[in-house]
């Protein structure tokens, strides 16, 4: 479970003792005194809302939305071209951290005009995206850092051309690590800094490199590891490899020497969950979502 907000004084139960627990059944919350304040929190198995029409049946533990940067409303979005803030998840205690080396840092795009440099001209949606050039964002906490444990990672990006990488969760240490990505035409799955790669190649016509796709990283219980281009079409790209995972940051943070440091990509939101948990109907709705949004022009693959 994580913590969402505190209940304000209005809602709160006359006379409450430390431990004391409430939930409720319309909104999944279980809602703990703490002895000074009502915490709520969401069971990680209720529903997931994704727009109104499409929704998951367990949540993400962090979902992170480009055009709601604060993890809220549009409000603390950058100017166009501005080095990235704090980058909040819509749910869950997490974030991205912005860093005072300007070089290093990602840009915000409010998708109406093609980045400084970049191939990443505009197209249908014209939504905001995190677009990366070797750089990357420190997670304010890591998530996945279990050895052989379940995961799915689902994002939307935009690759810049078909040799540039798209792969939006990296390492930040040469230990324990672990960082997945495409590039060239092959799945690429590295850890320690890249000393340990498994790969495999890419369905055919994947990935399009005229507009944004979804992407989906998942492992099951016996480490086996798929990639998704825009939906099942993942072939036989199915490497196994049960080494610790830690993802830690947006983008990738050994700039110098490794064949992973070449990510030109824009990113416009991920979800991530510490489980091999999304059904058929999950993914499938994650892809309507997404095709509703962003205004593909190939739809994505149903499962």
């Amino acid at each position: 479970m994580s913590t969402l907000n505190t209940c304000t004084s209005s809602t709160r139960p006359g006379s409450p003792s430390q431990g004391d627990m409430l939930y409720e059944t319309d909104s999944y919350k279980t809602i703990i005194y703490d002895g000074s304040a009502w915490q709520e929190y969401v069971s990680a198995s209720s529903p997931y809302d994704l727009d109104g029409t499409n929704s998951l049946s367990v949540r993400p533990d962090a979902h992170w939305d480009a055009a709601k940067v604060n993890g809220t409303d549009s409000s603390g979005n950058p100017s166009d071209g501005a080095t990235m803030v704090d980058w909040v998840s819509l749910i869950g205690d997490y974030k991205f951290l912005a860093h005072s080396t300007t070089a290093t840092m990602p840009t915000w795009q409010d998708g109406s005009s093609t980045p400084t440099g970049s191939l990443l001209a505009p197209w249908g949606d014209e939504l905001p995206f995190v677009y990366l050039t070797v750089d990357s964002m420190a997670l304010s906490n890591s998530l996945c850092s279990a050895t052989g444990q379940e995961f799915t990672i689902w994002s939307v990006g935009y690759k810049q051309s078909s040799s540039s990488t798209y792969g939006p969760i990296g390492v930040m240490d040469d230990s324990t690590s672990g960082h997945f990505n495409h590039t060239n035409g092959w799945d690429y799955l590295a850890y320690n800094a890249g000393s340990g790669t498994k790969n495999a190649a890419a369905p055919s016509g994947f990935p399009i490199t005229s507009e944004a796709q979804t992407w989906m990283q998942e492992r099951d219980s016996s480490s086996v590891h798929r990639m998704h281009h825009h939906g099942d079409n993942t072939g036989n790209a199915a490497p196994t490899w049960d080494s610790p995972q830690a993802f830690h940051n947006l983008g990738w943070s050994k700039q110098s020497t490794n064949q992973f440091a070449s990510n030109k990509a824009g990113v416009y939101e991920i979800m991530i969950f510490p489980r091999n948990a999304l059904s058929t109907a999950d993914k499938n709705a994650l892809g309507a979502y997404a095709d509703s949004k962003y205004s593909f022009t190939t739809s994505t693959t149903d499962f």
